[in-house]
């Protein structure tokens, strides 16, 4: 890998490109490592001084616009399994796991609780 500098460069753009692909289900260390012409070890050397891997960087992100998409008003009425599915989780169970690990509620009740903060707001 290149020097300090030039590596936190490289990092910026894959998490650039990571930002910019979320949607994409095969985005992951494999295709990450081609698209910039390494190693897939050298994808996840790249990763270890943020403290955390490829692929959980792709979850959390994919889990972050999930969670924007749920609290948000302009896709009220969209399946929460058509969220997680645009975002990249094909497997509603697990995306309802993965959902609850990271924010301590579901996604239905993530939803419910800013749909109520919607309504006191008015």
């Amino acid at each position: 890998l290149p020097a300090p500098r030039l590596r936190q460069v490289l990092l910026e753009q894959v998490q650039r490109h990571i930002e910019t692909h979320l949607t994409d289900t095969s985005l992951g260390v494999a295709s990450l490592a081609r698209a910039f012409g390494m190693t897939e070890r050298n994808m996840h050397k790249l990763f270890e001084p943020t403290g955390t891997t490829v692929g959980a960087h792709v979850r959390d992100r994919r889990l972050a616009m999930c969670r924007r998409d749920l609290e948000g008003s302009t896709l009220a009425a969209r399946q929460i399994a058509e969220i997680a599915s645009h975002w990249g989780f094909s497997d509603a169970s697990h995306f309802g796991k993965v959902f609850r690990a990271a924010y301590g509620l579901s996604p239905r009740e993530c939803r419910a609780q800013a749909q109520a903060l919607r309504h006191t707001r008015t």
